[in-house]
């Protein structure tokens, strides 16, 4: 069966759209992926099994990505002050994946601000490879500076009606400001959701209104006759 190779070396670019576009390099293999007949056909069709399924691809895909995060200035420390818990004084770096991924894997099944989701009801294989693409996202959102990542909150105004409920207060902490635009814009970002689609004012049919306008050209001694 096919593997899912995942040492890589990347470039990121983003663009207009918020696409994230990778070019990887693979060296090493991750666990080969279920591609019998019984795997494709099942489905992603719960939010407990999304969870499930995110979990286990997190703890796949994360520490091989902690190397890189490393490797950025502040990426760890970052990650390390947006789930920093009271009675956890020192966390491995193994300790902050593990609620890193806890923190953000909801927006997965349930995109924030009205965002729809895209990974419901489809194949375990198809959403796998997409939960792939998730985690790495969330070193590249992590690797971006604060004001960058706000911006691209706040380019989402137009688009998004529910946007101010879900964006930091003015008064937020540095990593919980990082934190809430990581979640809003992660789904978006990995592709693992889209915008809404706000529907067109209906009108009426084009040869409706060219009777209308017709009509209402008709002079009135003209029409009084049609009407006796």
């Amino acid at each position: 069966s096919a593997q899912v190779l995942v040492s890589w070396k990347s470039y990121i670019a983003i663009s207009d759209r918020d696409l994230l576009l990778c070019q990887y390099t693979y060296s090493e293999s991750m666990a080969p992926v279920d591609e019998t007949e019984e795997a494709c056909e099942q489905t992603v069709d719960t939010p407990q099994e999304m969870r499930e399924l995110a979990l286990a691809v997190a703890k796949e895909v994360l520490p091989l990505e902690l190397p890189m995060m490393l490797m950025m200035p502040g990426v760890m420390e970052e990650a390390k002050a947006m789930v920093r818990r009271a009675d956890e004084e020192e966390m491995s770096n193994e300790r902050v994946a593990e609620l890193l991924s806890e923190a953000v894997v909801d927006v997965i099944w349930s995109p924030l601000a009205g965002c729809i989701p895209t990974l419901r009801h489809r194949p375990v294989a198809d959403v796998r490879t997409q939960l792939m693409l998730f985690w790495r996202c969330v070193g590249a959102l992590l690797a971006m500076p604060a004001a960058q990542l706000s911006a691209l909150s706040m380019r989402k105004r137009q688009f998004l009606e529910g946007l101010e409920a879900v964006l930091p207060p003015e008064d937020a902490s540095p990593s919980a400001a990082r934190l809430a635009h990581l979640r809003l814009n992660l789904p978006l970002f990995s592709m693992v959701a889209k915008l809404p689609i706000k529907e067109e004012p209906k009108t009426a049919p084009a040869s409706a209104k060219v009777a209308g306008e017709q009509g209402s050209k008709e002079p009135p001694k003209a029409a009084a006759a049609a009407a006796a």
